[in-house]
């Protein structure tokens, strides 16, 4: 029993220092240059830490968006030789 405490508590202290950020850009309009420096930090501090970049997309306004607007932006990060995770 003492060994599996000993495990979980492993795994939680990784899990709980693993560095985890996020890009949600809002799918109603072409990206920007502010758009791309929020990319490049948000992706760049996660690798630059061993962590994880989520893209999700903000539908806040779900009248404006367009299918051409989301895959422009994933276009945009791929573009900047970013990855992502789904």
């Amino acid at each position: 029993m003492q060994k599996i405490t000993c495990v979980l508590i492993n795994i939680l202290i990784v899990l709980w220092f693993q560095v985890r950020t996020r890009f949600p850009p809002e799918p109603n309009g072409i990206l920007h240059i502010g758009h791309a420096k929020a990319i490049n930090i948000n992706f760049g501090y996660a690798a630059a830490k061993g962590g994880t970049c989520y893209l999700r997309y903000d539908d806040t306004n779900p009248e404006k968006e367009e299918e051409k607007f989301f895959s422009g932006i994933l276009d945009m990060v791929k573009w900047l030789g970013l990855y992502y995770q789904q």
